[in-house]
């Protein structure tokens, strides 16, 4: 893809997911890199929602130390949606639900990044017993 071309549009957290889902994991990671600097700390589009998509396509290329890197960036914001989809990228299903039982409150764009934007990635949650609270979290939307 034409990187200029990319670069008018990274800010986009939808163009970014679609990079992902078309599996065009450079052109993510160039997006997301250069949205990483310019996203506000907070907001639906916060730093750790980017680092996450950063995180999950490291992972995917299978280069999981930098997807450890945006991890430990996370943690300290603390985001624990992010954090949770994270460790499920990771595969540790055990950390991934202990993070999202910390979640406080689950707003709508939360529950749908992460219920319904990457449901390959936690396929392995949903088959936990544990699932079932993660579904009653979600029944309020």
């Amino acid at each position: 893809m034409n990187r200029a071309i990319l670069k008018q549009s990274f800010i986009s957290g939808p163009n970014r997911l679609a990079l992902y889902h078309n599996r065009q994991y450079s052109d993510a990671l160039f997006a997301l890199e250069e949205a990483d600097a310019l996203v506000p700390g907070e907001g639906v589009w916060s730093n750790a929602r980017t680092k996450t998509l950063m995180a999950i396509v490291h992972k995917v290329q299978g280069v999981a130390g930098k997807a450890e890197k945006q991890l430990e960036r996370v943690r300290r914001e603390p985001d624990y949606v992010s954090t949770g989809l994270i460790l499920s990228a990771l595969q540790r299903p055990d950390k991934a639900m202990n993070a999202f039982r910390k979640v406080s409150q689950w707003d709508y764009f939360a529950a749908a990044y992460c219920w319904y934007l990457f449901p390959a990635l936690l396929g392995t949650l949903r088959e936990r017993d544990e699932y079932e609270d993660m579904v009653v979290w979600n029944e309020r939307y």
